[in-house]
């Protein structure tokens, strides 16, 4: 299974939400249409909201961008996962429950952007870019993968 591109994946994931919360879905493209806020506007019950990310490779320097954190925590050493600052405040911003990172491999990953946000601030995992954006990243092994349907992607 494979995503080409982030619209392929978004399309596929507002599908994987409908069977999963039995509700229809509005994307709404935010940061510039690099990422996609999935709503209901289904008043009758709780729906979550998500917000999702799609990435072409995983964060695999992270242990050498972080050797301090990797000595505190053995454990979390590995490849790494990353999300820009402003994209996480959007994310908090738009009440998210959940930050789906959704990768061009087909696996899908979740974690609640506020238990994120105080974990990256806490373990000062935060980076500056080459081009001054600042980024949180953060151990692969924070996020829980989100289990998709018997339906697969035709690549």
């Amino acid at each position: 299974m494979s995503f080409p591109n982030c619209d392929f994946a978004y399309r596929f994931m507002l599908k994987e939400l409908k069977l999963l919360n039995d509700v229809f879905f509005v994307s709404q493209p935010v940061y510039g249409n690099k990422h996609c806020l999935a709503y209901s506007n289904n008043k009758d019950s709780y729906v979550p909201k998500y917000y999702m990310i799609f990435k072409r490779d995983f964060f695999i320097s992270f242990n050498i961008a972080f050797p301090k954190f990797i000595k505190s925590h053995p454990e979390l050493s590995g490849y790494g996962e990353s999300i820009n600052v402003a994209a996480l405040d959007l994310a908090c911003k738009y009440n998210v429950d959940l930050l789906l990172f959704v990768h061009s491999d087909g696996r899908v990953y979740f974690i609640n952007p506020i238990f994120l946000r105080s974990y990256v601030i806490k373990h000062s995992l935060v980076r500056k870019q080459f081009d001054n954006e600042c980024t949180y990243s953060f151990p692969l092994k924070l996020l829980s993968p989100f289990e998709l349907s018997v339906e697969k992607v035709v690549s």
